[in-house]
């Protein structure tokens, strides 16, 4: 799901082209979504872009929180609603793992340097989206970890956000650092997310690693288990 502005719809070539030479075929979906074409997907990719409108979580806006895209945050969290039914995996990316976690319930820090203790990374490095700018540890057991087979990945950064408080069903599968949450996973309905951007950082093996691995688990996963 791409970005709606200046009365367009956008999206990063990136996304289409990442999971094309997974082996996959990629469909940009646009617009209000029946269950019937649902139905006929394999898996979903969100492709972040903006940030949450904090109403969504039952706050305020403060004053580090950035410009929102609401009809985007509608349209998503309708969406989201729709595959909690129909049960296909979803893989979110930055801003859209953070909008998992928020359609599970949980909430997000709106400006992590606002936060006091000033204990944070930098997480939005001006340098090129490709270059990897600090290492995340993953969880043993997690998504992430079975399926790259590795223990920390080094990741590039672009978000001031982060997720706070956890949704429902949902678990942390990997952390910075610092302690801010990378990647979160939701084994029922299921979900996946990655707070980084894989797929611009083409050179890198485990970025092209988790959206095959990804779009594996969309063809064998048996949703009758769940």
């Amino acid at each position: 799901m791409g970005s709606e502005e200046n009365e367009r719809f956008t999206l990063a070539c990136g996304y289409m082209r990442s999971i094309e030479d997974a082996g996959c075929s990629a469909v940009y979906l646009i617009g209000s979504l029946d269950e019937s074409i649902l139905q006929k997907m394999d898996g979903f990719v969100l492709t972040s872009g903006g940030y949450i409108d904090p109403i969504h979580f039952g706050e305020a806006p403060l004053p580090g929180l950035g410009e929102i895209n609401g009809s985007r945050d509608i349209r998503e969290l309708a969406f989201l609603r729709k595959l909690t039914q129909v049960r296909k995996p979803v893989l979110g990316i930055c801003k859209d793992m953070q909008m998992l976690n928020v359609a599970c319930g949980g909430t997000i820090h709106q400006d992590l340097y606002s936060i006091a203790d000033g204990s944070f990374l930098q997480h939005n490095p001006k340098r090129s989206r490709e270059e990897a700018h600090h290492v995340v540890d993953v969880v043993s057991g997690s998504f992430l970890e079975k399926r790259t087979g590795c223990t920390s990945l080094p990741v590039n950064s672009f978000h001031h956000q982060a997720v706070h408080r956890l949704g429902d069903g949902t678990r942390v599968s990997a952390t910075s650092s610092d302690g801010v949450v990378e990647t979160i996973e939701r084994k029922a309905s299921p979900w996946y997310s990655v707070q980084w951007h894989p797929e611009t950082m083409v050179n890198c093996l485990h970025s092209s690693t988790l959206f095959a691995a990804f779009i594996k688990h969309t063809k064998e996963l048996n949703y009758d288990t769940y």
